[in-house]
């Protein structure tokens, strides 16, 4: 099968699952969810609760760490040559 005709149900199905109440309703606990990560990352209070919450709204790791990335940063190891 070529790739467009392998991807066609997966993109009908997107379009279908964000019309399902529950499925709006999950989205926007994740959203939510990821808020009150972002301003735990940006307090001085424990991130953990928050990061669970997520998890348990079903946010996705790349989601949660653009989060995270946004308010601390990436760290880039320096280079060293001798």
């Amino acid at each position: 099968l070529s790739p467009a005709l392998q991807r066609a149900p997966c993109v009908e199905l997107d379009a279908h699952v964000e019309t399902l109440p529950a499925a709006a309703a999950y989205l926007a606990l994740g959203a939510d969810t990821l808020d009150a990560l972002g301003r735990a990352a940006r307090g001085k209070g424990n991130i953990m609760y928050p990061l669970i919450d997520a998890v348990r709204a079903y946010a996705t790791l790349g989601e949660m760490t653009a989060v995270l990335k946004e308010v601390f940063g990436e760290f880039k190891e320096p280079v060293n040559i001798f």
